[in-house]
């Protein structure tokens, strides 16, 4: 196991047993949108940690982030020739004291001993905590021309689904 230290939290690899307790991370870290008007509808959608499980493919990591408890996790997986985040979600009385850092971390380092060229993610450009968030953290958006096929799929599919409460984008933060 690979463990990192953030603070006072622990940042560890997740394992089987950690994929029942994401649903419940992610509902919480979700009612943080409320602060934000047309996001209502937005917060009852399926969460993503509803379709996470375990998986034996080596491009899929889990981390979580634990203080006493499990706060947070990053799931990603291989996409391009990169590590892309899944999801990641950090419980309302845990935001702003590192643990969304710490995974983030967690999660470029183990892309780039795996030899990926990077981390990526898509996201909302405009939310505090979200492209802002990234941005002070290395990651820039990215153009399509800039996009591998996967991603540029997946954002093509997210813009689809997400796009209606606000503006997305693909973001990337890329070794040397």
């Amino acid at each position: 196991m690979t463990f990192f230290m953030c603070m006072t939290m622990i940042i560890r690899t997740g394992t089987d047993a950690d994929f029942s307790l994401l649903d419940a991370i992610e509902e919480r870290s979700d009612r943080t949108f409320l602060r934000l008007s047309g996001f209502e509808e937005a917060i009852n959608q399926p969460r993503m940690a509803a379709s996470l499980g375990p998986d034996d493919d080596p491009d899929t990591s889990l981390f979580i982030a634990e203080d006493g408890e499990p706060i947070g996790f990053i799931h990603v997986h291989g996409l391009d020739d990169c590590s892309h985040v899944t999801q990641i979600s950090v419980v309302p009385e845990a935001q702003g004291k590192g643990a969304g850092t710490g995974l983030l971390n967690a999660a470029a380092s183990a892309a780039k001993n795996g030899g990926k060229r990077g981390l990526t993610l898509i996201t909302f450009r405009d939310v505090p905590w979200n492209g802002p968030f990234y941005a002070r953290r290395g990651f820039h958006s990215l153009d399509l021309a800039e996009m591998g096929p996967g991603l540029a799929a997946a954002f093509a599919e997210d813009i689809a689904h997400a796009s209606r409460y606000g503006t997305r984008c693909a973001m990337g933060l890329f070794f040397d």
